[in-house]
């Protein structure tokens, strides 16, 4: 029997019957209600990232996938740089390190560059002002 045969594209399937997370309804499958601090800087980090690699249209799901878990790893570094400089001597540096070296990893797997999203409106206003001769001044 053919599984994939069975199976059709999450693309195709009726939004009522994909999960939440996928409808872009909430952040996460389970747990979160998405207004901390915590969901809300991650959710920027997200938008920045895939802004990044030129929207979400221009991304493929693995993409999306590692802009999630490098949100994820850059709001929990943060977190921890926030207690360092509040002093906490509870700190663990190994695990800060291990998440640093995993996050530079991450990012150079989808690209540290940003690339420019192309603006397809027809118009170039820098282009069309440097086109137009110079304004005439009037002599005294």
């Amino acid at each position: 029997m053919d599984v994939a045969a069975d199976t059709q594209p999450i693309a195709i399937r009726p939004k009522q019957l994909r999960s939440a997370t996928t409808n872009g309804n909430r952040p996460f499958v389970l747990g979160g209600d998405g207004r901390g601090a915590w969901v809300r800087r991650w959710k920027d980090l997200v938008e920045l990232h895939v802004a990044d690699l030129g929207g979400a249209d221009a991304c493929s799901e693995a993409q999306l996938s590692l802009c999630r878990r490098i949100a994820t790893t850059s709001v929990e570094l943060e977190r921890i740089e926030a207690k360092m400089s509040e002093g906490d001597d509870t700190v663990d540096l190994d695990v800060y390190n291990r998440l640093a070296g995993n996050l530079r990893r991450m990012l150079e797997s989808i690209g540290i560059e940003r690339r420019a999203r192309p603006v397809n409106d027809g118009s170039n206003v820098l282009a069309d002002y440097f086109r137009k001769p110079p304004p005439k001044v009037a002599a005294e």
